[in-house]
C-alpha cells in the first residue's frame, strides 16, 4: 500500500532508524529501499535536513502526540529548494509509550514558491502604494494652492462685485484665468 502512495512515507523506531520506506522515499534520497532501511537520518541525508528530521522525530517520540512541520531540504544538485509539510505520528504500544513513528512527507514546492512569490509581489505592491500616495500628496499640493487663488478671487468678485472697479474686475478675473489654466496644466501633465 505505502508503495502506490506518491508522498515520501517512512516508518523508524524508538532509535530513529528506519524500519520501512515506500519507493519515494527512497528515490528523493537517491538510495535503494534495502540502503535505506536501517539508517538514521544522519547517514542518509544532508546535515541540516537531518538534523530538522531528528528534532521532529524527537518531539514525536517524546511527546506521543503528533506534529506537522514545514522542512526544507537543498537536496537537488542545482541547490534549489524543496518544500516538504510533514506529518509525524507516534506509533504506541499498548501502555501508550511510543516505540517509533510514521511519517509521511509531500512536496509542497509549487506551493511555496507561490507563496514566496505572492510575498514578494505584495511587498513590492506595498511599496508602490507608498510611492503612489507620496505623489498623490504632492499633486494635491500642487492642484490647492491655484484652487485657493481661483476660489478667493471669485469670492471676492461675487460678493464685492458692484464695489468693484473694471480694472480690479478684468484683474482678479485675470488672476483667475491665470490659475484655472495653471490647474489644467498640472491635470494635462498628470494624463500623458
Amino acid at each position: 500500500l505505502i508503495q502506490a502512495i506518491p508522498d515520501l512515507v517512512y516508518f523508524k523506531d524508538r532509535e530513529l532508524h528506519t524500519i520501512i520506506a515506500n519507493q519515494a522515499y527512497a528515490d528523493f534520497i537517491g538510495r535503494s529501499i534495502e540502503d535505506v532501511v536501517g539508517k538514521r537520518d544522519r547517514e542518509l541525508l544532508p546535515a541540516d535536513l537531518a538534523a530538522q528530521c531528528e528534532k521532529s522525530d524527537s518531539d514525536v517520540l517524546a511527546k506521543a502526540r503528533a506534529v506537522r512541520r514545514e522542512e526544507v531540504s537543498a537536496v537537488q544538485g542545482d541547490g534549489a529548494k524543496t518544500y516538504f509539510e510533514t506529518v509525524k505520528v507516534p506509533l504506541l504500544n499498548a501502555d501508550g509509550e511510543a516505540t517509533g513513528l510514521v511519517g509521511v512527507s509531500r512536496d509542497i514546492t509549487e506551493r511555496k514558491v507561490a507563496e514566496l512569490l505572492l510575498e514578494e509581489q505584495n511587498t513590492q505592491l506595498k511599496e508602490r502604494n507608498q510611492e503612489l500616495d507620496t505623489y498623490t500628496h504632492s499633486v494635491a499640493h500642487d492642484l490647492k494652492n491655484p484652487l485657493s487663488l481661483i476660489l478667493g478671487y471669485a469670492e471676492m468678485v461675487h460678493t464685492e462685485c458692484e464695489d468693484l472697479s473694471s480694472g480690479e474686475l478684468r484683474e482678479y478675473m485675470g488672476s483667475i484665468l491665470f490659475n484655472g489654466r495653471k490647474m489644467i496644466s498640472i491635470i494635462n501633465a498628470l494624463l500623458l
